[in-house]
């Protein structure tokens, strides 16, 4: 057959009372129903009939059939009722809906694509041999004919849709009797009970039989899954000699039961290939062939192929592969090999796993293989082992093998090569043994335990104690009681002294390395201490007669060892003619070098030091320090330190109360004595008694000749000195000196002073610019050079005479300058009168007045002339949003969303809209703005602006209080708490587009 077979299971509802009296009815779809656009267009122009049945919540005697088609309004269903046929109202009439009966179902009966025809019958009658729908009245019981099958699919819908009184079943209240040799359902009658069940009878023409669907109920089940066929037990279903159903089974394929390739039972589930033929199965995936398949011919099952190779094959082409998983509490996933040889003894393979791939001929290689097998099968003595092969030159060599006794990584155990675990093992070499009392004879190896023997070995080491070592190059790490021979071997062990030896017996000069990427190192000792304590490190060598001599001590001494207020200090000891000596002493407070002679390019820390020799280029630092009789080129910073021995020259001294008595020398500081020739000093209270000193400070005293001073009260006792200061005092000539307060008692003085100065000689001459600074210069007379860029600088009543005017202007017209020409910058605050007032250009806040000449206002706005008076007007800009809404800025706001506004008596606004939609006005109304309407009164243009302005000048008049019953102006005062309804809107949506306007 052809046909395809619904369960209509077709159902909307309304989601309130909302009755309908005899008009269209609006529903809405329910869950778990099928909807009903998925069986029927409910598009508007092309809507597919049904029947349907009507039900209310409410009233249980009421119902309706008819047949009508829905159409989709809105995503709302809205049923047209076309013709009735059964109803409570009676025969033909629609029933009329009322909200009293709740909320009514609709239910799709049959759907019509084709327009099967509708017929109401309430006696016995002969059924025609076409498709139709049947509403029966049954108050008594009746009998209907079938007709006879002379084709297939011919579909018949009976419904009872009233029985006797309030019956809601009747036992054979309809019988249909089948004609002649026809049969229904498989039987010679069949009878239908139930009120508002629909049953459809389908033309079966091979078995001349009436297949019987019951789309709600049948003997099996009170109500089918949604969408599915259901079938009544002791039919037969279906012309194709492929498809069988007897008892309550259904066989597909095959010439029958015993054929049938796949076979669905109820007692024993779904079989295929019932008969154990030669077939395959497979299942298919979202995008993927043979996700399982079962090779009929081989026996054989793949997983993603469908040429399965063994038993179970699983075939990837990506990452994937076997996943074994548990969810259950207390569950473990587990892989179990089983092998139940009858023959299985000592040495069987329990199972194993193979790791194959292809080489480089394409080739099938196992690569590595892992093998359990049995060591002892004995009841109660059982032993197993685990052996790991890999493929080694084309051959599979064994490679570990595990057992509770041994543990053995490597090729050959017992010959070279490998990792041995366990103990009394005999190992010939390049191997790793775990274990005691091990025997290991190889090169390259490493013994880990006690009590081992390693016998002729080379390069390689050992780890624990008791070890018995021959051989080269080796290294040993563990606790006391090696025996060791050999050359160049490394030790790191402990003795009965607690303290751990590192021996290195070669000749080359690191037998310690230490290599860390943290940022600490650290010796800790954890003896408390007591004050004078010292924790050092000794560095010790051989003399030449054999005998152990500390070379260098460093390391720091206690000095408090008192809980948060410790002190340490860090020294160093150097041996000197076979004593040591301390060096470096650096405290808390002090760091301090020891006496040293003769050094170059050294720096030198510390006090009372004497420095003495031939030493050159270097640094002390410290105080009452004597350098005597050095090359030079020294850097002393300090105080109280000397230098007055002969060849100290080309030093720098920075410090006090030196005594530099060489030549060539820098001295920074106070109260030092310089008494060399070409040096620096910079300072106070120095004195400088050497010639061609440069000096810088206060009250020095220079007594040498042809110095250069900087500074004050600085005493020049001597000719052709250079002087820059104030308080300066010389009596000798050929003093040049500048600076205030100067006395100056010689003869060819160069003075220049702040409050005077004085040029003298018969021609004065500057050969470069002249730059005149200073306060209170005033200027006069004819051709007085131009002033540039200064300002401010005319104080109370001030003449400027002989101006050299800007050309083009006539006489007596001022022109102020910023830099030059007219006003240019910006000058704020200033009033202009009188005639010929120049341009001013791109400034603000000028009042300017006259009678003529004014000149114009370039650029600029907001000016007040004259004596006239304005207020200014203040811009509003209201940027509509498509999401509903204003963005508000100007006169105080910026950007807001629907802000309230303020606005002020007396003054003036322009409301400017921008945006494509949300035309802007000016409304008044109550409360709910129901009656809302434009407000004119001092306002132009409110007439729904888009992308214009609105201007609006509130008048000193417009009143704050709402008047709710006169339609005047209601804009409300925020203070006296009347509705606000005052608003800026949008023309076409007021009530929630926009804000509220306040008058204050």
């Amino acid at each position: 057959m052809s046909n395809k077979f619904y369960n209509y299971r077709v159902r909307a509802v309304q989601p309130s009372a909302i009755g309908g009296g005899t008009g269209y009815l609006d529903f809405q779809n329910t869950g778990s129903y099928k909807q009903f656009d998925s069986v029927v267009s409910i598009v508007a122009g092309s809507e597919d009939r049904f029947t349907y049945r009507i039900t209310s919540a409410n009233e249980g005697s009421k119902y309706e059939y008819g047949v009508g088609y829905i159409t989709d309004v809105s995503s709302t269903l809205r049923l047209t009722r076309e013709k009735v046929y059964s109803s409570s109202q009676g025969n033909d009439d629609k029933v009329i809906w009322v909200a009293n009966d709740g909320p009514l179902t609709l239910d799709m009966m049959v759907p019509h694509p084709n327009y099967i025809s509708n017929t109401r019958i309430n006696s016995n009658t002969a059924i025609d041999n076409i498709g139709a729908t049947y509403f029966i009245d049954a108050s008594g019981n009746l009998s209907l004919d079938l007709p006879g099958i002379d084709r297939d699919s011919v579909e018949i819908n009976l419904i009872i849709t009233s029985l006797s009184g309030s019956e809601n079943e009747r036992t054979d209240a309809v019988v249909l009797t089948p004609d002649g040799a026809n049969t229904v359902n498989g039987t010679g009658t069949y009878s239908i009970s139930r009120k508002n069940d629909l049953v459809t009878l389908v033309s079966d023409l091979d078995n001349n039989n009436w297949i019987v669907l019951d789309g709600e109920s049948d003997a099996a089940s009170s109500s089918g899954p949604n969408g599915s066929v259901q079938l009544s037990s002791g039919g037969v279903l279906g012309s194709d000699t492929g498809l069988y159903y007897v008892n309550n089974s259904l066989f597909i394929g095959g010439s029958g039961e015993s054929t049938a390739s796949l076979q669905l039972t109820a007692s024993s589930g779904a079989t295929f290939n019932l008969q154990n033929g030669s077939m395959d199965f497979a299942v298919n995936a979202n995008g993927a062939s043979n996700t399982l398949f079962v090779d009929g011919s081989t026996n054989r099952v793949g997983i993603r192929t469908n040429s399965p190779l063994d038993i179970l094959h699983i075939n990837t082409t990506g990452v994937g592969g076997i996943f074994i998983s548990n969810t259950g509490v207390g569950g473990i996933p587990t892989a179990t090999f089983k092998n139940s040889d009858p023959n299985f003894t000592d040495g069987t393979d329990i199972g194993k796993v193979e790791f194959i791939g292809v080489d480089s001929a394409s080739n099938d290689t196992t690569y590595v293989r892992i093998v359990a097998e049995a060591d002892d099968e004995t009841d109660g003595s059982e032993e197993g082992r685990l052996d790991f092969y890999v493929n080694h030159n084309g051959t599979l060599q064994a490679i570990s093998k595990l057992t509770y006794d041994d543990v053995q990584i490597g090729p050959n155990n017992t010959a070279s090569g490998g990792v041995v675990l366990g103990s009394s093992n005999t190992n010939e070499g390049d191997n790793v043994v775990l274990g005691y009392s091990n025997n290991n004879c190889g090169t390259s190896s490493i013994s880990v335990g006690h009590s081992n023997v390693i016998s002729s070995g080379s390069y390689g080491g050992v780890f624990g104690k008791n070890h018995s070592v021959s051989g080269s190059h080796m290294w040993l790490f563990g606790g006391s009681g090696f025996a060791v021979t050999g050359n160049y071997s490394t030790y790191l062990v402990g003795d009965n002294n607690n303290y751990i030896k590192i021996d290195h017996n070669s000749q080359e000069r690191v037998s310690a390395y230490v290599n860390t990427t943290g940022t600490d190192f650290n010796i800790v000792n954890t003896r408390v201490s007591t004050t004078g304590v010292e924790h050092k490190q000794n560095f010790v060598f051989y003399n030449s007669s054999g005998i152990a001599k500390t070379g260098l001590i460093y390391g720091i001494e206690v000095i408090d060892p008192a809980a948060g207020s410790e002190d340490t200090s860090f020294f160093v000891k150097i041996l000197e003619s076979g004593e040591l000596n301390t060096v470096i002493d650096i405290g808390p407070t002090y760091v301090n070098v020891s006496n040293v002679t003769g050094l170059n390019s050294a720096i030198l820390l510390g006090h009372d030091l004497s420095i003495t020799g031939n030493g050159a280029d270097t640094v002390v630092v410290g105080m009452a320090n004597i350098i005597d009789n050095n090359v030079g080129n020294n850097t002393i910073v300090g105080h109280s330190n000397d230098l007055t021995t002969s060849g100290n020259s080309y030093n720098v001294t920075l410090g006090n109360s030196n005594i530099v008595d060489e030549n060539y020398t820098t001295t920074v500081g106070t109260s030092n004595r310089n008494s060399g020739i070409y040096s620096a000093v910079v300072g106070y209270n120095n004195g400088i008694y050497g010639e061609n000193i440069s000096a810088v400070g206060v009250n020095n005293d220079v007594s040498g000749n042809n110095c250069s001073v900087i500074g004050y009260n600085n005493n020049l006792d001597n000719n052709g000195i250079y002087v820059i200061g104030q308080g300066n005092t010389s009596v000798y000539s050929g003093v040049h000196m500048i600076g205030n307060d100067i006395t100056a008692t010689g003869h060819n003085h160069t003075i220049i002073q702040n409050d005077v100065v004085i040029i003298t000689g018969t021609t004065v001459r500057f050969d470069a610019s002249v730059n005149l600074a200073g306060d209170d210069i005033a200027s006069s007379g004819d051709n007085v050079s131009i002033f540039v860029n200064d300002a401010g600088y005319v104080t109370s009543d001030a003449y400027v005479t002989g101006v050299s005017y800007t050309t083009g202007v006539s006489s007596g017209t001022l022109v102020l300058s910023h830099h030059s020409g007219t006003v240019t910058g910006i000058l704020n605050g200033i009033i202009h009168t009188g005639q010929n007032v120049s341009v001013l250009v791109n400034d603000a806040n000028y009042l300017v007045s006259g009678t003529s000449n004014v000149s114009e206002l370039v650029n600029d706005t907001g000016y007040i002339t004259s004596s006239d008076f304005a207020v200014p007007k203040l811009n509003i800009t209201f940027n509509y949003n498509v999401g509903g809404y204003y963005e508000v800025s100007g006169a105080g706001t910026t950007g807001e969303i629907n802000p309230a506004l303020y606005l002020h008596r007396g003054f003036s606004y322009d409301l400017n809209h921008v945006g494509s939609a949300g035309k802007l006005i000016i409304t008044t109304g109550t409360a709910s703005l129901s009656n809302y309407a434009t407000y004119n009164e001092g306002i132009t243009n409110n007439t729904g602006v888009l992308n214009d302005t609105i201007s609006w000048t509130v008048r000193q008049d417009t009143p704050i209080v709402h008047d709710s019953g006169s339609g005047l102006w209601n804009i409300p005062s925020a203070a006296n708490g009347v509705p606000i309804t005052g608003r800026y809107c949008s023309q076409s949506n007021p009530q929630t587009q926009g804000g509220y306007i306040y008058i204050v």
